[in-house]
């Protein structure tokens, strides 16, 4: 109750600015003087949004400025200024995009005479604004519409900034990005999914592309209204209704036959699909220029079916040589003894569906106060193949049931109910309130029944898993996220000064259940063995050892507090400052259970830590400056920067683990031989019988850990070329303030190897085994979240723009140049996976390193045209191309050379010659120098970029570069008139074009995992305790990834009207 009561109070008595978080609307400000330059205070402003015939109106102040805010996005917009005894004047045709401050500046003669229309230069397209300062792209509805995209979704248009690569943005984790849709989170705020939006887990877009108005990406608003990341912010805006009744029909469809063939020598094509999404949207209005509606469905059905041959002579996809009588005997006995259906084993369906409604209200109270609300919904499911961790042998091929089978199912609620208020001319006030469910809830196919596994093999003795019952891992699974927002804003207009001061607060809740083999799972070692009744050879089970609660959640909140007070300071006529200062406040208020070893065995050691300790409340300062000049005050050449600290946020399942992972929740078992019990085919009554595992990982955090935050700079300059084209230079520079830093406490250091590496674990010479050494072997792991402030990242970009015109072209062409270093780039969501894959010399030290995201150039160009062809009938093509340097990863070894106990994480020591390294034989028995291994191994070397230009050192994490990729993504659309001014489209996309043109063009080559092993541990040399390693021959790491190296296509109909 302290929390919430926190939260009303700053509701009340802290009132906000004129946005929220996210930039929703658009404004115009100016001043109004006589001929000679005299303030005109009481000029009357009037705005029309022509569409809806929404009227903004207000007077100039006693210095003849004035500000109209919360205006919609887009227009055409019609301005009338007047005042009594001068000529009216008035300015039409006017558009506005998001988060765009356009300055009109009006000068009235005395009557009777009457100048023309005012001329508004370069700011239609939101380059050349007042608003502007750090880089920032407008994503507008013409762009939305012109370009390709399969997906149909918003997140396909990231790449119209230069900043982003995929989803992640200036060098940073894409889970470091806050997308706002109408000013309210819409992110997946657990950080499961890899989109950053809900539903990643079900591969689907949250919200239809159809209720997308425009949006925009920053990188650096400096700007204290907006915060909550550390990549990029995205700002959505949905479409509204206006006093035309106006609507669409559409469906975009596509199947096998609409992508290309594999990269590879054996150009298979891809497997048999049917993909289609089809919906409508209509608006219009209730109250003609008072009350409007819009309203967005959309559905899509993916479906592929998975076709098995069993029996046969020869193996291949979805081709196996098992006998299908060993498959219809495991069946029937399943059946017949249990009652258990397995459903098919030869053919069923992998669906993915979704349904999508969007519903938007806006109603103008009066011309002062309007109100917005708007509801989202989301139901969604993806239908995956199960896990095979956790079978003995999980590399062996297994043949998996209908039923065992899993879908992640996604419901997603989203409402927002917005009040705008302009209160005279010297304030505005803006309330939000914003509330969204996101309910995950994988669930298994079938009836509930115990995972069983069985060792099968063929009449030539291959071997085969035969699995059948609830997927291991979907057992009891269930994760529910809801978030509350309140915002109160007020903007106070100052003369030269706008004075802004605000609250922005979010209350998180979480609910996650996760206990792996919770109905039991048995792997027998024959099928003879199974059908005989005896008793397995392996049984798992987790079990909750917390009294009366057989299925504990992680349940906890996370509430945090914003204020912030800002200045925007119009020095003069095109030159603005801005100074602001943020704090945010995040707060945990519940605490995990508490586990009494942990502090017994690590107090003693200097840690304050503990299971039930989460981070303390911290008072997160970001100060920002920002400036924008218009140099010759002509909107022709514009100076802008700025420097300030951001605050974000991380996906909170990193937080979770701890509230996951105490060491008290949960018993395991793993019972093999003797110790196995029979089997209990009652899902629900598992047998508990048997030694429990006396090891369990633990997850704790730094009680001083901080969320994420950098200070980030940026300097530009954009001006108007001739024939409407907009350059721009500019760059950015980030410093880490606060970032992700993992540690496994729980090791113990034993020395170093010869090349400085130190180690963790004894080496025993008889079986060539290390044994970790632990401070308490009853802990697995105990991995330690805590914070570094190493890390930084920085981009320069040259871009060339013509924004969309008359003429029906548009075009834009960019480079950036960057690079991006970080201690932990953060790409798992385990706490021990983000320890153990972060590839280290010292996994307990990281240096400072590449990131994951590093991806050092890129160039894009876009080219849309559209024309009539022929009486009323047009024609339009749209052109993506991406140029991309290749992606970067690590050189490590395969095993485990330092002894923590994982393997796959330990950066290589580059040898400079033969005499640097030990290479042995399978049997362990070191090769002569003169070996052919030892050629092979230096050709290798010798022939890779990074590995010949580093020998005699260790590798660096993610310092090599896989090969560039080109791709080119084009959208052709005819559009056909039809009665009353409705048309119909039909659009034909195609992402990878050049690969439709040639198949060996398009290629995108990636490394898997990020990571390359160069050489295999194999032991330690007696004599010199020096590392000895084995030579493979491996191929070259960098391998075409099968999708993205296909071309693939879509055909559309949307009929308008």
């Amino acid at each position: 109750m302290r929390q919430v009561f926190l939260l009303l109070i700053s509701v009340l008595f802290i009132p906000s600015l004129l946005f929220s978080q996210g930039v929703t609307t658009a404004s115009i400000s100016g001043i109004v003087t006589t001929q000679d330059g005299e303030p005109l205070p009481g000029a009357n402003i009037v705005a029309v949004h022509e569409p809806s015939g929404t009227v903004y109106g207000t007077i100039a102040r006693v210095d003849g400025r004035y500000n109209l805010v919360n205006l919609r996005v887009g227009g055409p917009y019609t301005v009338t200024v007047s005042y009594v005894g001068y000529a009216q004047q008035k300015v039409s045709d006017i558009y506005l995009t998001l988060g765009q401050d356009m300055v009109l500046n009006f000068k009235l003669a005395e009557q009777p005479v009457q100048l023309g229309e005012v001329t508004v230069i370069g700011e239609r397209t939101g380059v050349i604004g007042a608003a502007r300062t750090g880089p920032s792209t407008n994503v507008l509805r013409q762009q939305i519409d012109v370009l390709p995209t399969i997906s149909r979704s918003f997140q396909d248009y990231y790449k119209i900034s230069p900043y982003f690569i995929g989803y992640s943005a200036a060098g940073r984790n894409n889970r470091y990005n806050n997308i706002q849709i109408d000013g309210t989170n819409f992110n997946d705020l657990f950080g499961l999914g890899g989109t950053g939006a809900p539903a990643g887990q079900s591969n689907v877009t949250p919200i239809s592309l159809e209720a997308v108005e425009e949006f925009q990406i920053v990188i650096a608003p400096y700007d204290v209204r907006q915060s909550g990341f550390t990549g990029a912010g995205v700002n959505v805006i949905t479409r509204s209704g206006t006093n035309r009744f106006s609507g669409a029909l559409f469906y975009y469809g596509r199947n096998q036959n609409f992508i290309g063939r594999s990269p590879d020598t054996l150009r298979r094509k891809y497997p048999d699909f049917t993909d289609y999404q089809t919906g409508f949207r209509i608006g219009g209005p209730i109250l003609k220029n008072r009350l409007f509606f819009f309203i967005n469905g959309e559905l899509t059905r993916y479906k592929s079916p998975l076709i098995r041959t069993l029996g046969a002579s020869t193996i291949g996809t979805n081709i196996f040589t098992v006998s299908p009588d060993s498959v219809r005997l495991f069946r029937e006995a399943l059946k017949t003894r249990y009652g258990y259906e397995t459903g098919s084993f030869e053919s069923f369906n992998f669906l993915r569906h979704s349904n999508k409604i969007f519903i938007r209200f806006d109603f103008n109270i009066t011309q002062s106060h309007r109100l917005t609300l708007r509801h989202s919904y989301l139901d969604a499911f993806d239908d995956n193949a199960p896990a095979t961790s956790g079978i003995p042998s999980p590399q062996i091929a297994t043949i998996y049931a209908e039923n065992t089978r899993y879908k992640t199912q996604n419901t997603t609620n989203s409402t927002v109910l917005q009040l705008t208020s302009v209160l005279g001319s010297r304030a505005a006030n803006e309330l939000i309130v914003g509330y969204t469910d996101i309910h995950d809830n994988p669930l298994y196919y079938g009836q509930p029944f115990p995972y069983v596994s069985v060792r099968t093999y063929d009449s030539q003795g291959r071997t085969y898993n035969l699995a059948a019952g609830s997927e291991k891992f979907r057992m009891a699974n269930d994760l529910r996220q809801r978030v509350i927002e309140i915002t109160d804003n007020l903007t106070f207009f100052m003369g030269a000064h706008t004075i802004t001061v605000g609250t922005h607060n979010e209350i998180f809740s979480f609910s996650n259940l996760f206990i792996r083999d919770f109905f039991g799972a048995y792997h027998w070692n024959s099928l003879a063995d199974f059908l005989a009744g005896r008793k397995a050879a392996q049984y798992e089970l987790s079990y909750s050892k917390i009294e009366g609660n057989p299925q504990p959640k992680a349940e906890w909140k996370a509430i945090q507090y914003g204020v912030y007070v800002q200045d925007e300071w119009s020095i003069r006529p095109g030159l603005k400052l801005t100074f602001g200062l943020r704090l945010d406040v995040p707060t945990f208020p519940d605490k995990p259970a508490y586990n009494p070893k942990v502090d017994s065995t690590f107090k003693p050691l200097g840690y304050d830590i503990s299971t039930d300790k989460v981070p303390k409340a911290q008072f997160m300062w970001g100060p920002r400056f920002g400036i924008n000049w218009d140099l010759f005050g002509d909107k022709t050449t514009q100076l802008r920067g700025g420097i300030g600290v951001f605050t974000g946020r991380v996906p909170y399942v990193w937080i979770s683990n701890q509230y996951s992972n105490t060491g008290v929740e949960f018993g395991r078992l793993l019972l093999r031989g003797a110790d196995v019990p029979d089997f209990v085919p009652d899902p629900y009554n598992p047998p508990r019988g048997g030694t429990p595992i006396q090891t369990t990982e633990i997850n704790v955090t730094a009680p001083d850990y901080k969320l994420p935050q950098i200070l980030r700079a940026s300097f530009g300059v954009d001006r108007i070329l001739p024939l409407g084209w907009v350059a721009t230079v500019e760059g950015q520079y980030s410093k880490t303030i606060n970032d992700i830093l993992y540690k496994d406490i729980n090791l113990i250091p034993q020395g170093y190897l010869s090349d400085g590496r130190p180690i963790y674990g004894t080496w025993d010479y008889s079986t060539r085994r290390w044994t970790v050494q632990k401070y308490n072997p009853t802990f697995t792991n105990v991995i330690l979240l805590t914070n570094t402030n190493q890390g930084y990242s920085y981009n320069l970009t040259f871009q060339l723009e013509r924004p969309v015109s008359p003429d029906g072209i548009y075009a834009k062409f960019a480079y950036t140049y960057g690079v991006s270093k970080d201690m932990n780039s953060g790409t798992s969501s385990q706490a021990f996976s983000q320890w153990r894959f972060n590839h280290a010399v010292d996994p307990n030290n990281p240096t400072l390193s590449y990131s994951s995201f590093d991806y050092r150039h890129r160039i894009l160009a876009i080219l849309s045209y559209k024309r009539e062809i022929f009486r009323g009938i047009s024609a339009s093509v749209g052109i993506f191309y991406n140029g991309l340097s290749g992606q970067p990863y690590s050189w490590v070894y395969s095993g485990d050379v330092n002894g923590d106990g994982q393997s796959e994480n330990d950066l290589v020591y580059i040898p400079k010659d033969k005499n640097d390294i030990i290479l042995v034989n399978s049997a362990g028995n070191p090769l002569p120098k003169e070996d052919v291994a030892y050629d092979q191994l230096f050709a290798f070397i010798d022939n890779d970029p990074y590995l010949s230009k580093n020998k005699g050192k260790i590798a660096e994490r993610m310092a090599a570069r896989g090969p560039w990729s080109h791709q080119v993504d084009a959208r052709f659309a005819l559009e056909i008139p039809s009665i009353r001014g409705q048309k119909l489209e039909i659009t034909f996309d195609v992402l990878n074009l050049l690969n439709l043109l040639n198949k060996d063009w398009g290629i995108v080559k990636g490394v898997t995992f990020q990571r390359a092993f160069l050489l295999v541990f194999h032991s330690l040399d007696p004599a010199t305790g020096q590392p000895r390693f084995r030579w493979t021959n491996p191929p070259r790491p960098e391998l075409p990834l099968d999708l993205a190296s296909r071309w693939q296509a879509q055909i559309g109909i949307r009929y308008t009207f």
